[in-house]
């Protein structure tokens, strides 16, 4: 029986507690590194109001409709300084640029909606289920990642 003030026993066999390695000290800031992840706060329930009506109408395909969910993300991260919108209005600006290119292919087109409209009821659903700010830029940075590997594989 080990005495009360003894360190417990290494799991592997011929190290001790004291001779264990120590983990290697944490680089830069602290503070720096966590504010990153910080909740900025929610992002407002008018930003998820906007995103539902988009995906209800289908506007993914109109420049004009995609060009104003752009705008109306953008502002609505320089009123409340929360980053998210304006993140996700990344990818949507780079459905925009495709649209500029000209015509897209009925399979690319298959091909971009089956990201978009999900990954958009995604982030949508986070909104409205209050989940912190990292789940929403995962959830936004996953489709961005897909939307990049689409317009890749068009190059092919």
């Amino acid at each position: 029986m080990a005495s009360v003030g003894a360190p417990p026993p290494h799991p592997r066999p011929g190290i001790t507690a004291s001779s264990a390695p120590t983990p290697p000290a944490r680089r830069g800031a602290p503070d720096a590194a966590l504010s990153e992840v910080r909740d900025h706060g929610e992002v407002r329930s008018e930003v998820a109001d906007d995103l539902e009506a988009f995906v209800e109408a289908g506007a993914l395909w109109d420049p004009t409709a995609v060009k104003a969910l752009i705008g109306r993300l953008e502002a609505e991260t320089a009123a409340t300084g929360d980053p998210l919108p304006a993140q996700l209005a990344r990818p949507l600006g780079s459905v925009l640029w495709r649209l500029k290119l000209g015509p897209v292919p009925t399979r690319l087109a298959a091909d971009i909606e089956a990201v978009t409209y999900p990954r958009l009821w995604k982030v949508l659903e986070a909104v409205r289920g209050g989940l912190p700010d990292g789940e929403l830029r995962v959830r936004i940075e996953v489709m961005g990642r897909r939307l990049s590997r689409t317009f890749a594989e068009e190059a092919r």
